[in-house]
């Protein structure tokens, strides 16, 4: 219970903190109703499966399905160029996707055109797969109103984990827990193919 409590108060300081800094809004903007349904909507999730059917544009607007990702599992982030903690994860985000190139990474832009993207991009991040979202904000699971907001998706589109915001401190250890979580679950089961046809 304690745990939950503190998971549900660094939610919320992130969440408040993100609004305030990337909106132009004051902490005074922000309704209880309002806040209170940004967390609950982050709390249901975890469990809950991604719509196969949902589409994803490159920045050319060559459509992508969440279905082309099923197999490996999946981290979905959020981000703007113009986000401060985006720009503190994405180094992070570029690390890791060396790290597991099992996993499939989709970085999902919001709220920026192709010539801001163009000026960020260095290098570094040629290999980030850019997306904009082809749905509408509520129709999807995968939604939210603060980033960085990154998602852990199995091989079969269950969501493993969810991250509001970026933790200097912890830094993506949630993305490598949950690989790790469905690794172990496929090794079992390609042990248990193996045994059951001998």
């Amino acid at each position: 219970m304690k745990r939950i409590l503190l998971s549900v108060l660094f939610l919320s300081s992130v969440f408040l903190i993100s609004k305030y800094f990337f909106s132009g809004s004051d902490f005074n903007d922000l309704s209880s109703e309002q806040l209170s349904d940004s967390l609950n909507a982050h709390q249901k999730v975890v469990g809950q499966t991604v719509n196969p059917n949902h589409v994803l544009y490159t920045l050319e607007g060559e459509e992508v399905r969440f279905s082309d990702f099923v197999g490996k599992p999946l981290v979905v982030m959020y981000w703007a160029p113009w986000c401060k903690a985006c720009k503190e994860q994405l180094p992070e985000m570029i690390r890791a996707q060396q790290a597991l190139p099992h996993v499939n990474f989709a970085y999902i832009v919001v709220n920026s055109d192709n010539e801001a993207i163009a000026k960020w991009q260095t290098p570094a991040t040629k290999n980030m797969k850019i997306y904009r979202k082809g749905w509408k904000q509520g129709e999807s699971i995968l939604t939210g109103n603060a980033l960085p907001l990154t998602y852990v998706v199995d091989e079969s589109g269950t969501v493993l984990d969810e991250q509001l915001g970026f933790n200097t401190n912890t830094k993506l250890n949630y993305i490598y827990n949950a690989v790790s979580e469905v690794d172990t679950i496929a090794q079992r089961t390609d042990i248990s193919v193996v045994n059951n046809g001998n």
